[in-house]
């Protein structure tokens, strides 16, 4: 994977942070960002499903744990559709990270930076 670009920001949605606790793995080893921008509707979606199963607890405090690794920015925002919040940081943001197929191809049909990833590791798409 080229990874020469250094990125100042990447905005990250809730199927990724799941997917850190799913397949064990830390996609941000290999990504050359200064800082993860996490809206405060993915925050507010994982706070839900916390609520709902332990095994989202567990998920969100090994997230977290992880996180705290990296220079992270918690949003603010009112808006309770994360995919909502996400697509209105378009204009502000260039580069995103989502496992979310219908979140990925409104994102680049707005012509930014897509990242997802898997087991075998992140893929730009």
């Amino acid at each position: 994977m080229d990874m020469e670009n250094v990125y100042d920001t990447i905005v990250v949605d809730t199927s990724v942070l799941l997917g850190i606790y799913e397949t064990k793995c830390d996609p941000f080893e290999e990504l050359n960002v200064k800082q993860i921008y996490i809206p405060g509707a993915v925050i507010k979606e994982l706070d839900k499903l916390a609520e709902k199963s332990r095994k989202y607890e567990i998920a969100k405090k090994l997230i977290f744990k992880l996180l705290s690794l990296y220079n992270i920015i918690l949003g603010k925002d009112e808006s309770s559709f994360a995919d909502e919040v996400i697509l209105k940081l378009v204009d502000k943001y260039k580069v995103f990270f989502t496992n979310d197929k219908e979140l990925k191809k409104s994102l680049i049909k707005k012509g930014v930076i897509v990242y997802s990833f898997n087991k075998q590791g992140i893929v730009r798409n």
